[in-house]
């Protein structure tokens, strides 16, 4: 059996450390805030020297240049491994409640337009992770 390697990553507030967490319960070895460029030395250190066949990683999407080479990494990792990826979301208003309960002020964009025109209305559509997959 192929070792389980699942990709956690979505908005800041979605609930990915959550996720993470639940994975860890369940059995999966994880690590947090991997950058891109890592994930495939990472993945194949753990799965190499150790009997670990369930690796979660969480994967921040306002790390620098996170989309640059994702893809092949993903593509990599499909090729060795079953490879999922669990993108989160949440409604905007679900988002700034989370960052009241815990106090913490929501991380500003790094570039692009004000908060109030990024948020997608009920017309438009939500923009995804490319190759996302549902996780099982």
């Amino acid at each position: 059996m192929k070792p389980i390697i699942v990709i956690i990553s979505g908005l800041s507030g979605s609930g990915k450390t959550v996720a993470l967490r639940a994975l860890e319960d369940s059995g999966f070895f994880c690590a947090d805030n991997l950058p891109v460029t890592l994930i495939d030395s990472f993945v194949s250190i753990v799965s190499k020297n150790t009997d670990t066949k369930k690796i979660g990683i969480g994967v921040d999407i306002r790390e620098k240049g996170f989309l640059s080479g994702i893809n092949e990494v993903l593509k990599a990792l499909r090729n060795n491994y079953r490879t999922d990826v669990l993108f989160l979301e949440a409604e905007k208003e679900v988002l700034v409640r989370r960052f009241k309960e815990t106090r913490r002020p929501h991380p500003p964009p790094r570039t692009g337009p004000p908060a109030s025109s990024r948020w997608p209305s009920a017309d438009q559509p939500t923009v995804r992770f490319a190759g996302a997959s549902t996780c099982a």
